[in-house]
Parts: structure tokens; C-alpha cells; sequence
């Protein structure tokens, strides 16, 4: 830990504004570039026209000012009103910035919109695994109580999202906490054997295009990722032009289900299903919000016990646990098509997420002019 501290306590962990990463590219191949903010302005104008001009007068600073709030509400500075967000701090001992352009607060994923099953999480609740990660005041925080989850998943201060800081946010592309609102980036490898990519454009069924839209080379340069920044810049301040993104298994998954207690020396099989084959194509977002441990808990109380099931208070479960534990002995091949087949079931008592769609939500600034979210996005480019 003493090098992470090291690390943030140095003047290599400040940021580098994007003017000054480009002229560090340029000089580095002898191209004439001078490191200037006013430059960069000017070249900015050229490429997103003349409307940007936001540091030629207060009034048009302002106008994108307020833009970059309608865009961005959440990332409101507290004192951004005369604050001249390029200057430096003059209390600190290094070039650090007065303003880091985020309230760090936490927001509900409702109000963002965005893919909500990672705000889910119960890593952080009392009695778990990174329960220290979290301080106790943010558990006891209050319930969002607008989302599409069983109120039991709404414990523990579940549901929030903690916005970024707009500085540098050029380098941060693809955006959202899953990189989803964005191009998709792959390899492209020579060798097509090492191509690792899997498409996620599905239709309005869910269902993988037929034709999916060209992904993007990895290209980890300052110019790549200031072209990255614009294309994706792009599709967060135009919804409607994204598509649909969904995750999907690319190949068969087999997996050994069971409950096999350690006598001390050896497992013991008490309830198996054998092997579960979870075919390609099934939707990885089903998969990963499938609360499995408590489910097949429950199949073998449903078995073996259902009076503890009805002490638990799951009496009204046990008539369909029963018939799915039934249906997965008897063809355990067949195990995630039986849970398909109780979905609606599933879905009310063993998931912990039900969303699928990755990319969409965050719509602020849509109704932007054209001009307006060009101007936004070269004055993004500045901070």
C-alpha cells in the first residue's frame, strides 16, 4: 500500500489535460506544435466550429458552462458559477486544480438510468466478504425505492452510483461503469485464432444482428483516445444512435451442480444434478443476476427438507421448487431451459438483477441543439 500512496502523493499522478498529451505526442516525431491552451482552443474552434468559442467572452464560457450541467447534472461543482475551472489550486503545493468537476455524491442508478444490476452488489453489506469497503452511514442510507428489484435487494444502501469528475474525461472512453455507452473495442488480431471479441448488438428480441456494427481497433495513443472520446461523446448525447448492447454466452458452459459436503477427507454428493450445460447464447446478464447458491439450497431443501423451507417462511415455494428440481434430475442437460421455463418464477425469487440491456439510460442532453453538443464536446476537451 505504501507504493499506491507513493504513487498519489507524486506529481505523476496529476492529470495531463489533453493539449499537453498531444504536444508531448507531436514534439516527441519533431511535428511543430506549441503546448498551448489557447492553441488547442483554436484548433478545437477549427474542428467543432466557430460556436465554441466559449473563452473568447463570459457569456458564451457560460452557455457551455451550463450545457455541460444539462449533460452532466450530477457533476455540478459546488462553486462553478465564477470558477475558472483551468486554474490551479492556490493552496496547494503542486499544480493541482481548485475545482476536480464532481460533487462525489452518490446518485441513484434510477435517476441516471443506466445498467443498474452493479449498484446491486451485496459485496459491501454487514457480514460480508468487503464489507469494510463501505462505511456504515452509507449502508444506513435510504432505500431507492424506485427500482425494479425485490425490496429485500434494497437493503444495505444498494442502488446508488457515484458520478466521475468531467476533468480528463477524454481519456475515460467508452463511458459508464461497463464502458457500454461507446464503440465496442477489439484486437483485430492477425491471427483471427487470438480474436477474443464477441459481438453484444442485439434486436429488439434480444436476439444478436445479423450484421453488427464494425468495432473499433484498441488504439491506447493520445490521438486514438481523443478520437474514441468523440465517437462515444457521440452516442451519449444521442440516445436514439447507440443501439442495443446484450451480453451473451459465445460457447457452451458445463458445470458440475451439487451440494457435496467435506466430511474432513472427502465430498460426499447429497443432492446432484450432474452436469448442467448452459448452452451458447444464453444471456450472460441472466446468468450473472442469478442468485445460484440460494437456488439450489432451496431445490435440495424443496428435496430433502421442505419443512425448513416452510419455516423460512418459502411455504408458497415449494410446490414449483419441487417441480423444477424434479424436471432438472430427471434431464439435468436441460437446466437452464427449465429455468427459462419458470423465468417469470426465477425472476421474483432467485434474481438479484433482471436487466439486460447495457448501454442505454443517461439520456441528459439530448435535446440539445446539434451545435450545442458540439460545443460541449470541445469544451469537455479543455477540462
Amino acid at each position: 500500500m505504501q507504493n499506491v500512496l507513493d504513487f498519489f502523493a507524486s506529481a505523476e499522478s496529476e492529470q495531463t489535460d489533453l493539449y499537453a498529451a498531444l504536444a508531448n505526442v507531436r514534439q516527441a516525431v519533431q511535428v511543430a506544435w506549441f503546448r498551448s491552451r489557447p492553441i488547442w482552443v483554436r484548433d478545437l474552434e477549427s474542428e467543432f466550429g466557430a460556436r465554441c468559442r466559449w473563452p473568447r467572452t463570459a457569456g458564451l464560457r457560460r452557455k457551455s458552462v451550463r450545457a455541460a450541467i444539462r449533460a452532466f447534472p450530477r457533476a455540478k461543482a459546488a462553486r462553478s458559477k465564477n470558477r475558472d475551472f483551468a486554474a490551479a489550486s492556490e493552496t496547494h503545493p503542486r499544480q493541482v486544480r481548485a475545482d476536480f468537476l464532481g460533487n462525489d455524491q452518490a446518485t441513484p442508478v434510477t435517476e441516471v438510468g443506466t445498467f443498474r444490476c452493479r449498484s446491486l452488489h451485496s459485496n459491501h453489506k454487514a457480514g460480508n466478504l468487503y464489507m469494510e469497503s463501505r462505511r456504515t452511514p452509507l449502508r444506513q442510507r435510504e432505500v431507492v425505492a424506485d427500482i425494479p428489484e425485490r425490496d429485500e435487494l434494497k437493503d444495505a444502501g444498494r442502488g446508488y452510483l457515484r458520478n466521475v469528475s468531467l476533468v480528463n474525461i477524454w481519456a475515460t472512453a467508452p463511458f459508464m461503469h461497463n464502458n457500454a455507452i461507446g464503440p465496442e473495442i477489439c484486437g483485430k488480431p492477425a491471427n483471427k485464432a487470438n480474436d477474443f471479441h464477441r459481438a453484444r448488438y442485439v434486436d429488439s428480441a434480444g436476439l444478436l444482428l445479423a450484421r453488427q456494427p464494425d468495432c473499433l481497433r484498441y488504439d491506447p495513443s493520445v490521438e486514438g483516445r481523443f478520437d474514441l472520446y468523440k465517437l462515444s461523446m457521440f452516442e451519449l448525447l444521442n440516445p436514439k444512435e447507440r443501439g442495443s448492447k446484450r451480453t451473451l454466452t459465445n460457447a457452451d458452459l458445463i458445470i458440475d451442480v451439487g451440494i457435496r459436503p467435506l466430511d474432513g477427507k472427502t465430498e460426499k454428493p447429497l443432492f446432484d444434478f450432474g452436469q448442467v450445460k448452459i448452452p451458447a447464447g444464453t444471456s450472460a446478464g441472466f446468468l450473472n443476476g442469478l442468485m445460484h447458491k440460494q437456488l439450489i439450497g432451496d431445490l435440495f431443501l424443496a428435496k430433502r427438507h421442505p419443512d425448513k423451507l416452510e419455516a423460512a417462511g418459502k411455504a408458497s415455494l415449494l410446490p414449483t421448487l419441487q417441480t423444477i428440481a424434479d424436471e432438472i434430475i430427471k434431464n439435468p442437460s436441460r437446466f437452464v431451459e427449465i429455468l427459462r421455463e419458470q423465468r417469470d418464477f426465477i425472476s421474483a425469487n432467485y434474481q438479484s438483477c433482471t436487466e439486460e440491456i447495457e448501454n442505454q439510460g443517461h439520456r441528459f442532453g439530448e435535446d440539445l441543439s446539434e451545435a450545442d453538443k458540439k460545443a460541449l464536446t470541445a469544451f469537455l476537451a479543455t477540462l
